[in-house]
């Protein structure tokens, strides 16, 4: 009776592990898992400045500074080089609308697959979040499991259209991959995640356009405030905005 009891146990403490993996069936339910792990633990505000460096052939072309402040999953607003100046983009009711002189140049809708995926998922409700993912054009319906350089991931997506990939440790978004028509492919890289409280911030993000490294931001002096202006991501006042 030992013998058996012993046997039952050791199945449980070996078979256990693969179970959880196998409860990710699709994409909705790993949007769902992220979610649940990260609900009252992940960060509502964020501050940062970011290092933004453009490359052009391998060689860098451009540098700038960004300052950015995101109130999650409401918006990001980010304020190009000058604090206190007119430049930048204001990301909001997925729409990306960008400023030039303190007026609105350019706005067009766009859900920001980046900040959903690294960010608002924690947050918002899974129904939205995986609303957003299927209009930018995710087949959540696609999942398996890889592993790089001995970590595993999730991959959801179609590998010849767009995937995004997820470590199944911590349930958080490393990278994302598309494939356009023309034969070109875009990718997006998190990178160097470290603890942020009880949650977690990525401040190395790189891109790619055919395998070649196009802009590189480096965030640092991160912060999360418990208040951010109340009018912070209103196009009307966005000449005016600081935090």
């Amino acid at each position: 009776m030992k013998h058996l009891f012993s046997i039952i146990l050791i199945s449980i403490i070996f078979i256990t592990p693969v179970r959880s993996k196998q409860e990710v069936k699709n994409g909705n339910d790993l949007v769902h898992k992220m979610h649940e792990k990260y609900y009252k633990k992940w960060y509502s505000n964020l501050t940062f400045k970011q290092q933004t460096i453009f490359y052009k052939e391998g060689r860098v072309s451009k540098e700038e500074l960004w300052h950015e402040a995101m109130q999650i999953p409401k918006g990001l607003i980010i304020k190009i080089e000058d604090i206190h100046g007119g430049n930048g983009l204001l990301f909001k009711n997925d729409s990306m609308t960008v400023f030039k002189d303190g007026k609105a140049a350019n706005k067009m809708r766009r859900v920001h697959e980046l900040l959903v995926l690294g960010f608002s998922v924690y947050l918002d409700n899974p129904e939205t979040t995986i609303s957003k993912l299927e209009e930018v054009g995710f087949n959540l319906n696609i999942v398996k499991t890889d592993t790089i350089d001995n970590k595993s991931y999730y991959v959801v997506g179609e590998p010849s259209k767009k995937q995004f990939w997820i470590d199944t440790e911590h349930l958080l978004f490393t990278k994302v991959e598309t494939h356009y028509p023309n034969g070109t492919i875009s990718t997006t890289e998190f990178m160097d995640y470290e603890k942020l409280n009880e949650a977690w911030i990525a401040p190395t993000v790189i891109f790619y356009k055919d395998g070649e490294i196009i802009m590189k931001e480096t965030y640092y002096d991160i912060e999360v405030p418990k208040k951010l202006p109340k009018n912070l991501l209103d196009s009307s006042r966005f000449s005016e905005m600081e935090w």
